[in-house]
């Protein structure tokens, strides 16, 4: 999609990635093995709070990391930080081939060992980033580990704002086959 509207799926995938992009300093809060919940809002502005609950095994965090690491190596992305307390500042620059410019402000707080909330604010190309014909506004994140996975365990899905809920897993599948064919 051009402009600056942010596809589904991207958003989507964002939600993890944004807690394991390359280059970040040593203590900065990571997720680790585990069942994760994470409670999402505004990404429409409509004010409902999404949830997805994730299996994060070792292999889909370096998945998430390896994702959001070649993101930033193809979009060019200039990120600096700094900390604040227990939070982690971020302003990242990227040049996305198909968006343009995206100017993205992160704040990422460790509420405790197994909690993470991020609030983040994304312009394209001056513009405030859109879902659709809404502004986005804010992305609040609040992800918190709530167990350990099952044995063969597969996410229990997202709810996308037009209320259809899909595998997580499978979106990140088909984000890389994707990827695959443009190359």
């Amino acid at each position: 999609m051009k402009g600056h509207t942010l596809t589904a799926l991207s958003l989507a995938l964002s939600v993890f990635a944004l807690n394991a992009v390359a280059a970040v300093p040593a203590d900065y809060p990571k997720i680790k093995p585990g069942l994760w919940e994470t409670q999402s809002s505004g990404f429409n502005n409509d004010g409902k709070v999404k949830s997805i609950r994730q299996c994060m095994d070792a292999a889909t965090i370096a998945e998430s990391e390896k994702a959001a690491a070649d993101y930033e190596k193809q979009a060019n992305c200039k990120t600096t930080y700094q900390k604040q307390g227990n939070t982690y500042i971020s302003d990242s620059v990227c040049n996305d081939k198909t968006s343009g410019v995206i100017k993205t402000h992160t704040e990422v707080t460790q509420l405790n060992a197994n909690s993470i909330k991020s609030v983040a604010r994304s312009t394209v190309n001056g513009q405030p980033m859109k879902m659709g014909n809404k502004v986005m506004g804010d992305m609040v994140n609040t992800s918190t580990r709530i167990g350990d996975c099952k044995a063969n365990a597969k996410s229990e899905g997202v709810t996308l704002g037009n209320g259809q809920t899909v595998n997580f897993d499978d979106l990140i599948k088909q984000a890389q086959q994707s990827a695959k064919h443009k190359h």
